[in-house]
């Protein structure tokens, strides 16, 4: 979730409250129904600072929408069934994409780092993509890394060779985590593991990291007609949904179901590698 980087149309309005609109607007026009947009406050990376929580618009649960990214979904989508589905904005190909892990922090931000399994779970959640780089077929590269939090909210990190960083770090909340959708070729930069995810299982931990990482380079949710994983029958929005080709009909078999079971390994499901081949 959080938003951060999309300083060029973010900046377009000089009031949160009528991005928010426009925002609300878009998600609507998608598709999305009023009970499936949440406005709440979050912590917000801007400028690579951790600053005091805004309204943000959350979709699905565990998404934050930028503006960018609501334009791009209001701009269109396809589908029926249950198959992968992506995003209409998706991750310029050939990019190497950072996984910072925030390890240390000053006092006053230490509850945002990552506990020994969630740093753990990010690094086997770079392993499952990075498998399917090493395979040959699969066009973005991932790197993790540690990252530090500054006495004044500063993130750093000092990993070469990054095309794009998402930043990833601990908030309160349940068992589970959030992102965002990518926009302007670009993944979306934060990824948030919720301090839930304690007394879970590492393959649990794992699970969520590589969820949330798809949704950052562009995956939706792949039992987004009817959240049937979650054992509900609510749609997330029928516009902005587009089909990956090859796909078969799939309803919770596969890592991108919205809800996900405690005793999950953690890996790839179902035809989750199929797709990702395919989109990149």
């Amino acid at each position: 979730m959080l938003a951060i980087g999309c300083a060029d149309s973010e900046d377009e309005y000089d009031d949160i409250e009528s991005r928010t609109a426009e925002i609300v607007d878009n998600l609507l026009a998608a598709g999305f129904s009023d009970d499936d947009i949440e406005i709440r406050e979050s912590e917000i990376i801007e400028d690579l600072e951790l600053v005091e929580g805004e309204p943000q618009v959350f979709v699905d649960g565990d998404t934050h929408v930028t503006l960018e990214a609501s334009r791009e979904l209001a701009a269109g989508g396809e589908g029926d069934g249950f198959r992968l589905w992506r995003t209409p904005g998706t991750v310029n190909n050939n990019t190497t994409i950072c996984l910072a892990k925030a390890t240390s922090a000053a006092a006053g931000f230490a509850s945002y780092v990552l506990t020994a399994n969630m740093q753990a779970g990010v690094d086997q959640a770079k392993d499952n993509y990075a498998a399917l780089t090493a395979a040959g077929s699969f066009g973005l590269t991932f790197k993790t890394g540690n990252a530090s939090i500054s006495a004044t909210g500063s993130l750093s990190h000092a990993i070469p060779g990054c095309t794009s960083t998402i930043w990833i770090y601990q908030v309160s909340g349940g068992a589970g985590g959030s992102a965002g959708f990518p926009s302007g070729g670009a993944p979306y930069n934060q990824v948030k593991l919720n301090s839930g995810l304690t007394g879970l299982t590492l393959d649990a931990h794992e699970h969520v990291a590589t969820h949330e990482i798809g949704h950052a380079i562009g995956l939706r949710h792949s039992d987004w007609k009817t959240r049937s994983s979650c054992g509900q029958n609510t749609n997330e929005g029928q516009s902005g949904a587009v089909l990956i080709p090859g796909t078969v009909d799939q309803t919770t078999n596969s890592l991108m179901a919205s809800c996900f079971a405690a005793n999950t390994n953690g890996e790839f499901k179902g035809q989750d590698a199929q797709a990702l081949n395919t989109l990149y």
